[in-house]
């Protein structure tokens, strides 16, 4: 970013604009095996999403794009829309103060005493969905931790289905929310999310398992964050992470919030991630 931009802008958010008329033909085309699916890469850096071109789509060929957008980013907010017709039905302010690359908001976000959940976002649909088939969507986005906004995350967006999902209580983590994938929209680029409740992380640990899967994959780590509880000098401390590839930005907050629930919770989206493996990795860091 230039200078001169740096020093009165910063990145905001990443907003994807996906054309539900030909999203489905443009994710499915047969590419190299080894070539990049750009329309789910721009789904998977995406803080928000504009769904587009509703009016010339049949719901179902809504809610079966929905679904495909979600199994690659499970977390990010979709909105309904037809921007050439009704421009006005999509809020100015709704696209503005996303926030979503600002520890310091993370931070006071998950302050207070209620139970750390990053991944419970909600959908903000144009008009009534006629009963979606996937349960609501999810409303706050996810963070990131760099500033090159990546660029690709603009303009015509794609997507895939319904990942990985979370266990919402109990220790350990979870996956899934059962909502039945469409396998023909599958692509090898998922979310998933790593949590543990009521034990304290060792963020020497968590960090050299970072270390790990940055070292291994760290150009298939598109977005990735957390709200970690640690043991620091015999009191639990909050510590918020966020970061894209190689690039984790770890925050250290103090002490734990009083009263606040102690549980650990890190989200990943990223391309053919070895889910077993880091759930296994994650669960040895307490």
């Amino acid at each position: 970013m230039d200078e001169t931009v740096k020093k009165y802008c910063k990145i905001d958010g990443i907003l994807t604009v996906v054309d539900c008329a030909h999203f489905l033909t443009q994710l499915t085309r047969e590419r190299p095996e080894d070539a990049v699916n750009e329309p789910a890469q721009q789904v998977a850096f995406a803080d928000k999403l504009l769904l587009n071109k509703v009016d010339v789509c049949t719901r179902e060929q809504i809610e079966e794009t929905k679904r495909a957008i979600q199994n690659i980013n499970n977390f990010v907010p979709i909105r309904e829309c037809s921007l050439s017709k009704k421009p006005d039905e999509v809020p100015l302010g709704e696209l503005l103060a996303i926030e979503a690359f600002d520890s310091a908001k993370m931070l006071t976000e998950q302050a207070g005493k209620e139970e750390v959940n990053l991944v419970c976002v909600e959908e903000t649909p144009v008009e009534d969905v006629h009963g979606s088939g996937h349960g609501g969507g999810h409303e706050e986005g996810h963070g990131g931790g760099h500033e090159d906004g990546h660029g690709g995350g603009h303009g015509e967006g794609y997507g895939g289905g319904h990942g990985e999902g979370h266990s919402a209580q109990g220790g350990g983590h979870g996956q899934g929310h059962g909502h039945g994938v469409d396998s023909r929209h599958d692509t090898d680029i998922k979310s998933m999310v790593l949590e543990k409740v009521g034990s304290k992380m060792d963020m020497h640990k968590f960090q050299e398992f970072l270390h790990t899967i940055i070292e291994e994959r760290s150009v298939d780590l598109y977005r990735y964050k957390g709200v970690l509880c640690a043991e620091a000098d015999g009191y639990p401390a909050l510590y918020i992470i966020q970061g894209v590839h190689d690039m984790p930005e770890i925050t250290f907050s103090g002490k734990w919030p009083e009263g606040k629930p102690q549980k650990s919770q890190f989200v990943i989206i990223g391309r053919k991630l070895d889910k077993e493996r880091y759930k296994t990795l994650f669960d040895k860091c307490f």
